[in-house]
């Protein structure tokens, strides 16, 4: 795949605030993950990436939440981000398919 978007839920101290991290398939950051509190992601991506199947591109959304019980349900706050994530990511897929040369 030329583009991955990545969109992950972790826990931290403001639910609902979204960090967007760009990963280039040629330099992933060491402890980029871990910083992004996304460390169970990084053997994945170095092994993607010793076998060279790394998308060109990633993006990552993470989105802080502060419920991981199935029956909790999703914050407003965290319902609002991955609306807002969501929005995001098609406005970038939009503009990069009418860029794309034809």
């Amino acid at each position: 795949a030329e583009n991955v978007v990545l969109v992950e839920a972790h826990a931290g101290e403001h639910p609902g605030d979204v960090r967007r991290y760009e990963v280039d398939h040629a330099i992933v950051p060491a402890g980029l993950l871990e910083y992004a509190r996304l460390p169970h992601l990084e053997p994945a991506i170095r092994d993607a990436q010793r076998l060279g199947t790394l998308p060109k591109r990633m993006t990552i959304y993470a989105i802080e939440a502060e419920r991981f019980r199935r029956e909790a349900g999703v914050s407003p706050d965290v319902a609002r981000a991955a609306s807002q994530v969501a929005a995001e990511i098609i406005e970038r897929v939009t503009a990069s398919t009418d860029t794309a040369p034809t």
